[in-house]
Parts: C-alpha cells; sequence; structure tokens
C-alpha cells in the first residue's frame, strides 16, 4: 500500500504503465494490476477499484490517493521468473483525458447599443430572472414603460435590446400582461399611535391580497414591525397565513419620538437579523429568507413618523446603507410616511433617491385604504415581458447584469439595467 498526493498546481489524470514481459496468468486479466481504496466519511474502506494498465483517474488538487498492487496467478508456476521485470510507472497529466470534454466558452454577440442613463421618469425594471415557466437558460424581463405607447401594450420586439454581461442577446418574444412572481414586505411600524392605520391594514388586507391573486400575480407576503428595533412578525408566506399575521398586529409602545424604521428597512430587504433587544449584538431575532429569483420586489413601509439614524446607539444602519440595500436589491419602494423632515432621517427622502421610490404623505389619522388602493393598482398593472434564452448556458452561480435598450415613438431612447444570480451546478 502507498500513497499518492496532489501537491501542484491542478488537478492531474492519474495512470500507470507496466514493464514489458509481465508473466500471464490462465484467466485472461492483467497479472499485475493497481487499486484505488475508496472510504466513507468515517474512514472505513467501501471498495477496492481496480485500474486497468493506462486508465485515467481524476486526482484533484490538494488530495490523496490511497493505491494498492493487485496480483492474479491462476495458472502461474511459483517457480517462474518474476511477475514483472523492470520499473511501474505512474503518471500524473494535467492534459489528461479523465477531466472530459472542456467545457467551451459561452458565445458572446456583439452588443447593440451602449447603455445610457437609467434615470428616466419613464421605464422602470421590475424583475430580471430565470423564466419561471421553462427554467434558466430561459430568462425574462419584466418592465413598465410609462408613455402613451407604452401603456398602450404598442411596443414590440422591434423596440427593446437585451444584453446580458456586455454579450447581444435575441428576444424571442415580447408580452404585454399582468401577474408574475411578486415578493412583498409589509414594513410596518406598530407604535401606539398606529391603532387606525393597523386597524385599515386589517380591514383591507384580504381585498389587497384578493386583487393580485385576481390579476394572475404569484405574490409571497412578509411583515416586519418595528418600535426602537425590528421584529421579524412572518417570514415570507402566503396570503391566508399572511392576514393571520397582519390580524394579530396591536399598536403599543413608542412615545419617545422617533423610531428605528431604518434597521427596520435593512431587515426588509434581506440585509440584516433583527435585534430581540435595542442594541443587541451580535443580533439574534429572525431574519428574511431569501428572495425568489426573478420575482419582483416590493417594499412598502408605513409608519407615522421620522427615523433616528446610525448616530443613535439603537441604529445599526445608515440612510445611505438602505437607500444602497434598495437600489442593489431593484426594490420597488412605497413610503407611506408624513413629510418628516426635523427628523434625522425622511423617508420621503429616501423614497426621492432610490431608483424606484414612491412616497405617499400619510399620517396616523390618515385613512390607509386609498394608500392600499393606489399600491395595489400598481402592481397589477401590465408590464412588457421580455423573453430569451441566454447564450451563457452555464449553471456557474454567477450575478450576470441584464441591460435593456427602449426604443419609445415618444420619448427616444430609454434604457434600463437589473441583474439575476444564475443557478449553481
Amino acid at each position: 500500500m502507498f500513497e499518492l498526493c496532489n501537491q501542484g498546481k491542478e488537478g492531474a489524470c492519474l495512470s500507470y504503465a507496466l514493464p514489458e514481459g509481465v508473466v500471464e496468468n490462465d484467466v485472461g486479466e492483467q497479472t499485475v494490476a493497481f487499486y484505488y481504496v475508496e472510504r466513507d466519511s468515517t474512514g472505513a474502506v467501501t471498495n477496492r477499484r481496480i485500474v486497468d494498465e493506462n486508465e485515467e483517474i481524476l486526482l484533484e488538487l490538494g488530495e490523496c490517493a490511497e493505491m494498492g498492487v493487485r496480483t492474479v496467478t491462476k495458472g502461474i508456476d511459483a517457480d517462474e521468473t518474476p511477475l514483472i521485470d523492470g520499473e511501474a510507472t505512474v503518471t500524473a497529466d494535467v492534459n489528461g483525458e479523465c477531466f472530459g470534454e472542456p467545457t467551451p466558452s459561452p458565445e458572446c454577440p456583439e452588443c447593440s447599443f451602449t447603455l445610457g442613463s437609467t434615470d428616466d421618469p419613464f421605464s422602470n425594471l421590475l424583475s430580471a430572472g430565470p423564466d419561471p415557466s421553462t427554467g434558466f437558460p430561459g430568462i425574462d424581463v419584466r418592465l413598465r414603460v410609462d408613455t402613451s405607447p407604452g401603456t398602450g401594450g404598442d411596443l414590440t420586439e422591434s423596440n427593446f435590446a437585451v444584453c446580458e454581461n456586455g454579450c447581444g442577446q435575441t428576444i424571442e418574444s415580447v408580452a404585454f400582461e399582468s401577474g408574475g412572481a411578486v415578493d412583498i414586505v409589509v414594513v410596518f411600524d406598530d407604535t401606539g399611535s398606529m391603532g387606525g392605520p393597523i386597524d385599515d391594514l386589517q380591514d383591507e388586507i384580504t381585498g389587497f391580497t384578493d386583487d393580485l391573486e385576481a390579476e394572475g400575480v404569484d405574490a409571497r407576503y412578509a411583515l416586519v414591525s418595528f418600535k426602537d428595533n425590528a421584529e421579524v412578525d412572518t417570514d415570507f408566506t402566503d396570503a391566508a397565513s399572511f392576514k393571520t399575521t397582519v390580524d394579530g398586529l396591536s399598536a403599543s409602545g413608542g412615545g419617545d419620538g422617533s423610531e428605528d424604521n431604518v434597521d427596520a428597512l435593512a431587515v426588509g430587504t434581506g440585509n440584516a437579523r433583527a435585534q430581540t433587544t435595542d442594541t443587541e449584538d451580535p443580533p439574534t431575532g429572525g431574519a428574511l429568507s431569501t428572495f425568489r429569483p426573478g420575482a419582483q420586489r416590493v417594499l412598502i413601509d408605513i409608519t407615522d413618523i421620522g427615523a433616528h439614524d446610525e448616530t443613535d446607539d439603537r441604529t445599526r444602519f445608515s440612510q445611505s446603507d438602505v437607500e444602497g440595500f434598495l437600489n442593489d436589491g431593484n426594490f420597488a419602494y412605497y413610503a407611506v410616511a408624513p413629510d418628516a423632515t426635523r427628523f434625522d432621517v425622511n423617508k420621503r427622502d429616501i423614497a426621492d433617491n432610490v431608483d424606484d421610490g414612491t412616497w405617499i404623505e400619510f399620517d396616523s389619522s390618515a385613512d390607509l385604504s386609498p394608500v392600499i388602493d393606489d399600491i395595489t393598482e400598481d402592481l397589477t398593472a401590465d408590464a412588457y415581458v421580455l423573453s430569451y434564452t441566454t447564450t451563457n448556458p452555464a449553471a456557474d452561480g454567477t450575478t450576470r447584469t441584464v441591460d435593456v435598450e427602449i426604443d419609445d415613438p415618444d420619448q427616444g431612447l430609454l434604457y434600463e439595467q437589473g441583474s439575476y444570480d444564475a443557478p449553481g451546478s
């Protein structure tokens, strides 16, 4: 028995060659052959794999192969000459055939455009990711174009161009439809002054979820509440379970001015775990699970007051941090809040600063019902779905940047950018 370890720079194909003149046996098998010892996770031997001369076995970088020698001597006289007379050679070949066929480089057709400014009021990329029906490498890009031709459904394939990681893609179809997958996070201030809005939310939540379902929206819902620290009331769930959670909300506490809305936004975007106490470090509270690939991400932030910033020892994140979380995650952000100019953080400012933000003026004495109706109308509006098969079908887990050019008859060239993560192998 001996052990051979790969301490080089890359994987290699192991093989061996015997010298000429090996004595032959009567059963037609190799008289002398190497075998590889295979063990389970406990170290117990599960197999001794016989390997023929010149057969290649992969030895990855940093791994070791435990090897032995088997002899088959039936029909050989013990008084004959040695079974082999010479050297057996073991070879490690980094260019061997055990690696299989090399993976071809993905095609990269030239992109037909250079991305321009994405900061315009007329277009909005909602989501990009694997086609929910066919899966990867089919990709769907969902976007809205707020122009007369765009809202009328008049744009066709000739009005769009798509590039992925700088490579041109062939659009296979364009649909104009409602529906699609949406992951919705409601971030709700449940302090004492919010009793009325909580009652409104409880009254409206069934109609809200029913309206989305009626329009073909595949929605999941999560609820994060906050006072001076955030709490994950429910991770992503269905409409019925979400309603049960909302019905359990009650208004209490607060009274010390601004709340920890900034940390609640970090939790709601999936970038932080909640704290079980105001200053717990490290945090041990709840956290949201992963957003679905290709689903539109929506965060609805409802409060009647401004927020304290990172200079308060109860807040871990800055306004700039959460604006980055919202942009990086391509969230549609609804700030249902007052214009709280005298506070450290004003949610109206966040809505103004992020790529897809909407501020809806609100205070605790106002009726929340029309606000929910407006958001429902937004989420169920028709959108364009651009479908293509990516030219890079490798399931490599990489993040792919998707650029879209829109040639609108009224507004000219518009641009949007998003991204998705390819599945891992």
